[in-house]
């Protein structure tokens, strides 16, 4: 009884949105706060006053650098991100994106811009997918290609206003260059409705812009390392069904993955649910795994503002593994490392 009802206090305390008293540190997997019902419409995640580490299967813990993501919506003190033990924030590309950055390096945080990338609504219908001929596919392509093209010129555009000199060049987690993340979630928006076919062909002209805005901002940025942000299941059901060069393309770039799991343990777990086998199919490539930066819970209950909300202010966290370089048939991959502390 005792331990229920300080559980139960525990609960109230969080729910109240009272400020925590510093920060704690976690380890994962483990037993922690993780309410069904969503915080804000879509939030999910462990309820943590602190990062969370991971305990790798052997048992140490892995070596991660840890930060969060902040974009518009976000109000936070990035000083008591770093102090908590942050080392990076990722920040959208939008109208606070300056002020973030002013924030977070003055609080001695790595700062890397993360950018949005849409294909528009009108293209996201699935009726139009599933039965494409040969002129469509060529059509569809040359258009998501354009869109891709067209989507990185304004990237470029943009990046060149809040970074005169160019994006600098930042050393995390034994990587090194111009970091971005590209943001890549657009799944057909009546989705339900769908089948396999026109989730694949939606995916490879999907998988074309994407590949196509990685090239157009290469021309200016030559150290460019493109992060893709996603999901398993945006990777498994469309990315994943790509033409052979945008494939090549894909399996090139280091994953910024969003799942939530219950016990703030890593992305892919032993069972054989089908979000564990799209998990697999995105991590995992030919040199390791390749999901090297996990956003592992949306309800980070510390250095967000206002307090007195209920539920709480909060934040999204992420664990960024260290990494390694390795030559494989299909090119140079960054994945984890086995490194613990």
């Amino acid at each position: 009884m005792g331990a229920r009802l300080f559980l139960i206090s525990v609960l109230a305390f969080l729910y109240a949105g009272v400020a925590f008293a510093g920060c704690a540190r976690h380890s994962a997997p483990g037993v922690f706060q993780n309410p069904k019902n969503a915080w804000n419409g879509t939030d999910t995640g462990v309820v943590v006053d602190g990062f969370v580490d991971l305990a790798s299967p052997a048992g140490p813990t892995f070596m991660v650098s840890h930060g969060a993501d902040f974009s518009r919506h976000n109000i936070v003190t990035h000083s008591t991100i770093k102090d908590c033990g942050g080392e990076f924030t990722f920040l959208r590309v939008d109208d606070k994106f300056a002020d973030h950055r002013e924030a977070a390096q003055s609080a001695g945080l790595i700062a890397i811009p993360y950018y949005f990338f849409g294909v528009g609504d009108a293209r996201r219908k699935t009726a139009q997918y599933g039965k494409d001929n040969e002129a469509q596919i060529k059509a569809r392509l040359a258009d998501f290609g354009a869109v891709g093209r067209n989507a990185g010129t304004k990237f470029v555009e943009k990046i060149g206003t809040l970074y005169p000199a160019g994006i600098p060049v930042s050393t995390i987690a034994g990587m090194t260059g111009q970091l971005v993340a590209l943001d890549v979630e657009e799944k057909l928006k009546d989705e339900a409705g769908s089948n396999p076919l026109q989730r694949a062909y939606y995916g490879r002209y999907y998988a074309h812009a994407v590949c196509s805005w990685v090239k157009e901002v290469r021309q200016t940025y030559k150290q460019l390392i493109p992060i893709i942000y996603t999901t398993p299941s945006v990777y498994a059901d469309y990315l994943d069904k790509a033409f052979a060069d945008d494939y090549a393309c894909l399996q090139g770039f280091p994953i910024w993955v969003a799942r939530t799991t219950v016990d703030g343990g890593d992305v892919i777990r032993s069972s054989n649910s089908t979000i564990d086998k799209f998990a697999q199919r995105l991590c995992l490539v030919s040199g390791g795994n390749r999901c090297i930066i996990h956003q592992y819970s949306h309800r980070g209950v510390f250095a967000a503002r206002p307090p007195g909300r209920t539920p709480p202010s909060h934040i999204d966290l992420d664990r960024w593994f260290n990494v390694q370089m390795v030559d494989t048939a299909a090119g140079t991959q960054i994945v984890r490392s086995s490194a613990t502390k």
